[in-house]
């Protein structure tokens, strides 16, 4: 540990460093100790060097600061990208201990990292198409209303989402014939923002339709589109068996992912024909599609997957989100639960995975990370202590003490 101030003490802390979220914790953590007197504000985080500061290296999870003075100290942890202990929430991870630190203590302090949600807020509306706006923003836009300011320049509009971008699109119609629009974004109770956005000649978006790839005995068959889905039409559309005999389905409009989703019964081992004729799909801009699209997809064998079941014991803090991720800790299968139960997970390709349950405190349906402005701290995130190694035709069973 080295002081960024002139005198050296002899006082010690001890404590330890995790991940919120991950199953790994980072290495190389600034651990920084910020001295509360009449100067100190939370915002000394963006903007100055603490007092103290500790770095975990390469292999170290606890950490004991060393050669502290007595007082009363804020420790806050940093993963950053350019080492100068400010923190910058857009590149930097955070942990911090909710309470202020009274030196000495006995104490040992669990700081748990996490990357911080931006601040919500829409950054730019830029034209992409002769009918279609970007509309790129940071932070959680669920209740975002955008329109123009002149409500009566348009008959209808819609908005979905690029996958894995900070990115909706707001489509609308009739094509406006004006250089320019003044369009008006809002976020729940916060105060209107106005947009003076360029418009130009461009070329109308076309209907495109994709099949997805992720179906299998766990997900439904399902298609994306490139403009808005409007309608589909069930009674041009058919679905068949290897052995031609029909299938009953239902269609279900994801309108914010713009994806047609059609549920029937999947059986193991076969194969479905989905055809949809001419007119079957109907856009935003009311183009159809023109030809037969043919999709085929496919289910394994049950004795080629392998099912885990997890029973949850000594649970008191309800909803809980368990979730069955790859290493790479991307989420292959979740259920949010409300009870002490044995809950199964189906169908799941062999290899390695991971089980954690999420405390979803808010009840939200995710996990959410802390504030260290608000003093929120991330929801708990707690994982099986094993490896779950899953072989074909495997019935695993898992027992998670909360």
């Amino acid at each position: 540990v080295f002081s960024t101030g002139e005198v050296i003490d002899s006082l010690t802390l001890k404590g330890k460093v995790t991940d919120a979220l991950n199953y790994e914790t980072d290495d190389f953590i600034s651990v920084m100790l910020y001295e509360v007197d009449e100067e100190y504000t939370d915002s000394i985080i963006y903007k100055e060097a603490p007092r103290y500061v500790l770095n975990t290296l390469d292999s170290l999870t606890t950490f004991t600061m060393e050669n502290l003075k007595e007082g009363t100290y804020r420790i806050v942890a940093l993963k950053e990208e350019n080492s100068d202990l400010r923190f910058d929430p857009k590149r930097d991870k955070i942990g911090f201990v909710s309470e202020e630190i009274v030196v000495p203590t006995d104490q040992q302090y669990e700081i748990r990292m996490y990357q911080q949600e931006a601040d919500s807020e829409i950054k730019k509306i830029t034209q992409q198409a002769a009918s279609r706006l970007y509309v790129t923003y940071t932070g959680n836009v669920d209740n975002l209303q955008v329109k123009p300011l002149d409500a009566s320049i348009i008959e209808n509009s819609r908005i979905t989402k690029l996958e894995k971008k900070d990115t909706l699109q707001y489509w609308y119609r009739p094509t406006l014939k004006e250089d320019s629009v003044l369009m008006i974004a809002q976020l729940d109770d916060k105060e209107p923002k106005e947009f003076n956005v360029r418009l130009k000649e461009m070329e109308k978006d076309s209907l495109t339709i994709k099949k997805e790839t992720t179906f299998s005995l766990r997900n439904p068959a399902s298609i994306s589109a490139s403009t808005p889905f409007e309608f589909i039409d069930n009674e041009l559309i058919d679905l068949t068996r290897k052995d031609s005999t029909a299938v009953a389905f239902e269609t279900v409009l994801d309108s914010l992912n713009n994806k047609a989703i059609f549920n029937f019964e999947r059986e193991e081992d076969q194969l479905y024909k989905m055809t949809l004729f001419p007119g079957a799909i109907t856009d935003f801009y009311g183009s159809k599609n023109t030809d037969t699209l043919n999709y085929s997809y496919g289910t394994k064998k049950t004795n080629a997957l392998g099912n885990i079941s997890v029973k949850l014991n000594g649970g008191n803090s309800f909803p809980i989100i368990i979730q069955v991720t790859k290493k790479d800790l991307s989420v292959i299968a979740e259920q949010s639960v409300k009870a002490n139960n044995t809950y199964d997970f189906f169908y799941l390709d062999p290899g390695e995975y991971y089980l954690r349950i999420i405390y979803d405190t808010n009840a939200n349906g995710k996990y959410d990370a802390g504030n260290f402005l608000e003093n929120i701290q991330p929801e708990v995130v707690q994982y099986y202590p094993e490896i779950v190694k899953l072989q074909a035709n495997w019935d695993r069973n898992y027992t998670f003490n909360l």
